[in-house]
């Protein structure tokens, strides 16, 4: 009798322990893993009618410096992702009353892009489309690029790095890719505040911090 207790105390300890892993294995998998198969939705036209005219214009801007026309989307919490296969677009949004009971979603924050592979087309999604722009290349882990101009993951965020003696060259392309504007409306100097290199075209603004290129906008 005392082996025959033994013996069913050790099944039940193999057992019960196995069941409870099978059944949390089936949970995970019907649960987790199928519903990731099934979450694109893939009436767009019902997804851009609820846009405001604002967040539009950056979802196509961003979908076009990636070559991407998609056909299916999914939310996740307060993001609309794209399916553009290698690449899954993200953009924050909002509900704004748009008055008449009528809710828009409105984009929120920056938008980011999930990726396998750092490529170029990666750089110009963070970066305007300035890394085809500057026949940037993919050399090991980042992308080399005309001027001495690189971009490279730090800290999983895309950065682009430059030298100061090649800033007026870097804000010359840029100047005229998203401005417009030729070399003689270009201003370089050195910053009177913050001692940084600087360049100045219409209502842009083209720095080196630290060896970090960044641009922006006046406001």
């Amino acid at each position: 009798m005392l082996k025959m207790r033994r013996k069913r105390i050790i099944l039940i300890s193999v057992v019960i322990p196995f069941l409870i892993l099978f059944s949390l294995s089936l949970y995970f998998y019907y649960f987790h893993l199928l519903p990731q198969k099934a979450k694109y939705l893939k009436n767009l036209s019902e997804l851009y009618s609820s846009f405001t005219g604002y967040m539009k214009e950056e979802v196509d801007y961003h979908l076009k410096l990636l070559g991407c026309q998609p056909k299916e989307y999914y939310y996740e919490g307060s993001n609309v992702c794209f399916n553009c296969k290698e690449f899954q677009p993200c953009f924050g949004f909002a509900l704004v009353d748009m008055g008449k009971g009528k809710k828009f979603m409105n984009i929120v924050g920056s938008p980011v892009l999930k990726f396998k592979k750092f490529t170029v087309k990666v750089a110009d999604f963070y970066y305007d489309g300035l890394a085809t722009k500057f026949n940037c290349k993919e050399v090991k882990k980042e992308l080399k690029c005309d001027f001495n101009l690189r971009f490279s993951l730090e800290n999983n965020e895309v950065k682009a790095f430059a030298e100061p003696e090649n800033l007026k060259d870097i804000a010359k392309t840029i100047c005229k890719e998203l401005q417009g504007l030729e070399e003689e409306s270009i201003n370089c100097k050195i910053s009177e505040y913050r001692s940084i290199p600087i360049c100045k075209c219409g209502k842009m603004f083209i720095e080196i911090v630290g060896n970090k290129l960044r641009y922006g906008y006046y406001q």
